[in-house]
Parts: C-alpha cells; sequence; structure tokens
C-alpha cells in the first residue's frame, strides 16, 4: 500500500504543479496559438484524475483486505473456485524459476492494475489485475490445478 501511497502524492503534486503553471501570469496566451496554459491546465486536470483513482483502488483494497482478513480460509473446500478478492498462493513448477529454498507466492486479484505489493498477515502478496494474463488465467481454477502462463507452470496450492 506505502507504493500506492507514494503514486498517489505523485499524482498529487504533479496536479498541483501543473494548475500552478496553467494559471500563472506568464502562462496567459499572448496570440491564438498559444497554448501553453491550455496544454498545463489538461496535464493538471489528468494527473488530478489519476490522483482520484489511486484513492479508489486503495479503497477498493481496504475492502477486499478485510474480506479476506475477517474470512475463513478456504484450503480446506476444494470446491471453492478462485474468484475476483481471492489471494492465491501459487508453487512454479518450473525448476529454474523455483529454487528449493523458495517459498510459494502469493497473488491478491483485484479489479485494478496490478504491480504493487502488499503485507498481509506477514506474508507478502502482490496485486494482480482479474485482466492480467495470470489473473485471468487463474479465475474459476482450484486448489492443485496447474495452470500455464506465459510458458511458465504453477500449481495452485491455497485460495484465500
Amino acid at each position: 500500500m506505502a507504493n500506492l501511497h507514494s503514486q498517489q502524492l505523485i499524482s498529487k503534486q504533479a496536479a498541483s504543479s501543473a494548475h500552478a503553471q496553467a494559471t500563472h501570469t506568464e502562462s496567459v496566451a499572448e496570440s491564438r496559438y498559444d497554448t501553453l496554459g491550455l496544454e498545463q491546465a489538461y496535464l493538471a486536470h489528468g494527473q488530478s484524475v489519476r490522483a482520484q483513482q489511486f484513492a479508489l483502488e486503495m479503497q477498493s483494497i481496504n475492502k477486499l483486505q478485510q474480506l479476506v482478513l475477517n474470512s475463513n480460509h478456504r484450503q480446506n473446500d476444494t470446491d471453492l473456485a478462485i474468484s475476483l478478492g481471492a489471494i492465491v498462493k501459487l508453487k512454479s513448477l518450473d525448476e529454474k524459476n523455483q529454487p528449493s529454498a523458495k517459498k510459494a507466492d502469493y497473488f491478491f486479484i483485484l479489479p485494478i492494475k496490478g504491480g504493487a505489493s502488499i503485507t498481509i498477515n506477514h506474508i507478502e502478496v502482490r496485486l494482480i489485475s482479474n485482466n492480467s494474463p495470470l489473473g485471468s488465467g487463474l479465475l474459476e481454477k482450484y486448489i492443485d490445478e496447474h495452470i500455464t502462463i506465459n510458458r511458465q507452470r504453477y500449481q495452485i496450492q491455497e485460495i484465500l
């Protein structure tokens, strides 16, 4: 979540900076071809929208994270398929990518962009979009199934 917070802060600062430049006296158009102020205004608006998107994404993550923390573990129920909001424990079946000492990876499937990592119950969990190859490949799968994504093979070990 710290990564998302920092990205949101950067977007807010960029929006504020672009707004200040758009309203600066030197940005006043001197001719109809002088569009610097207008361009800065568009930039400020885009950065503001992006900051709002980060806030909504963080709210979604917090809600889903609380649902996961408050729900019972589902690892014993092999009848439940992976769905949006699930945390999935995967083990790589490719020897070159899975040294024997390395533990399995956890992935949190969300309806937002992925790439960040969060910590849940002292476990690092990577956020992935349900539209990503891995996210869409995991949906509707079950514990102990094997999947292949981008020529990498995985075994689903646990669904939370």
